[in-house]
């Protein structure tokens, strides 16, 4: 069996959240570009994802943030 599916079934799995508000908070500038600035700013972008399994989430999705 997968190891995700194993995971579903043997306990709760939480998602991280929104990227937006966290990024912001982390620094970025209004007005420039989200994609932009997480490219330029890995450190702040893995620290948003840091935080989230901290806090608990057992999944984590790619930040998309800002893309078309």
């Amino acid at each position: 069996m997968k190891p995700l599916l194993q995971a579903i079934k043997e306990q709760r799995l939480y998602l991280d959240g929104g990227m937006g508000s966290m990024l912001q908070a982390a620094g970025l500038p209004e007005g420039m570009l989200p994609d932009v600035w997480g490219m330029e700013n890995p450190p702040a972008v893995q620290a948003v994802h840091r935080a989230y399994l901290e806090a608990g989430s057992r999944l984590i999705t790619t930040n998309t943030f800002g893309t078309c």
